[in-house]
């Protein structure tokens, strides 16, 4: 989990039946999650690319993409949630 988001809300992978991390091959050719790192003008972040059925109310989006987000450097004193691309 991410130790630079400081929120108390969490996207628990292990709870979901429709969770699928995107697989890439690594050097060994062992089939390992995409790494991602997005740089933006105030900070960065690094995670993972997966998809997840998301659920709004009455609305279902099926194979949605998004990063979760391990480690953030991102300025202080504003909301920060753990999931980004939604």
């Amino acid at each position: 989990r991410c130790q630079g988001c400081h929120n108390d809300r969490y996207f628990r992978a292990n709870e979901s039946s429709t969770f699928a991390p995107e697989l890439v091959p690594s050097f060994s050719g062992r089939l390992s999650p995409r790494a991602v790192t997005v740089s933006y003008g105030s900070g960065q972040i690094m995670g993972y690319a997966v998809q997840d059925t998301l659920e709004f109310g009455s609305i279902k989006v099926k194979n949605q993409s998004f990063i979760i987000v391990e480690e953030a450097s991102l300025p202080a004193r504003r909301s920060w949630d753990g999931i980004c691309g939604l």
